[in-house]
């Protein structure tokens, strides 16, 4: 019972110092699930390989607003209408990230972030062995919670709905787990925590 008791202290006083005017740079690594939810001619729902990677790039802009610019690769086992053939796929997005730590704890750091994000994107489907690639410009939209484990370190989740406006394929889903490292900048170089 006191295990639960200290547990209990420990993540309702904890305070964790998030990215801020002082650290205002992060980098982000992680893994990454792509789901083409529309498809009816699959069983298979979420498409992801041990080396589905997501990598990101972010800065801190003012109060709760950042920009991140991210890159992610996967490999589509299933997609519709191309049963049997797997195809390699990846995405550069840019995105707006509002985060509600400001809102939900009056300024004060906690371990819990929770944001929204909206942004666009550039999606690319390429048959290995084909010289063919399908390119789809998409807009983002979705939302994700940082849980601070250090005064740098977060581990991130993030769920993004990428809707294709061009038609080329389908809209999809996609999940992301990994880490993000906040860090500062001064003119004299890096300025970590």
């Amino acid at each position: 019972m006191r295990i639960v008791a200290l547990v209990v202290l420990f993540l309702t006083t904890f305070q964790i110092s998030a990215q801020n005017e002082r650290q205002p740079w992060y980098v982000g690594l992680g893994w990454n699930a792509v789901d083409y939810y529309n498809s009816e001619e699959t069983d298979k729902q979420i498409n992801t390989t041990f080396s589905a990677l997501r990598i990101s790039v972010g800065r801190h802009i003012w109060k709760g607003l950042s920009a991140e610019f991210s890159y992610s690769v996967n490999e589509i086992e299933e997609y519709p209408g191309l049963m049997g053939v797997n195809l390699d796929h990846a995405a550069i997005d840019a995105y707006a990230l509002y985060s509600f730590r400001d809102l939900l704890y009056n300024g004060e750091d906690k371990l819990i972030d929770p944001y929204l994000m909206a942004g666009a994107g550039i999606t690319w489907l390429e048959n290995f062995g084909v010289e063919e690639k399908i390119e789809t410009n998409t807009l983002n939209i979705g939302g994700g919670v940082n849980f601070w484990i250090s005064p740098s370190l977060a581990i991130v989740g993030q769920g993004v709905y990428k809707n294709s406006k061009d038609g080329f394929t389908d809209s999809y889903l996609e999940y992301y787990v990994g880490i993000k490292y906040i860090f500062g900048l001064r003119s004299g170089g890096i300025c970590f925590p």
